[in-house]
């Protein structure tokens, strides 16, 4: 099944709204399956030191990669660039 990580960053985003347009997303789309990581994951990960400091937020997965395609078009949509998604392949990496 296609999954996706969801990051963001986090100079520039807000959290609990972008946590719950992932929540009401799983709950709408049929067949997505969302999995969000706890706040305290996201605050206190690394920094890497860029320009942009882009942490995950959580996952999702679909049995179809054209939904969660129309789902990032949904969130960067309402977030713009302060997201993004990095793929994951069979074994999960």
């Amino acid at each position: 099944m296609p999954t996706w990580s969801v990051r963001a960053d986090r100079r520039n985003v807000d959290l609990s709204h972008l946590q719950s347009e992932l929540n009401a997303l799983g709950a709408t789309v049929q067949g997505l399956r969302v999995e969000t990581a706890e706040a305290a994951h996201f605050w206190n990960a690394p920094d890497q030191g860029a320009f942009r400091d882009f942490v995950a937020v959580g996952s999702i997965s679909h049995s179809e990669l054209r939904a969660l395609e129309i789902v990032a078009e949904e969130l960067i949509g309402e977030f713009g660039w302060t997201i993004d998604f990095t793929r994951h392949d069979e074994t999960g990496l």
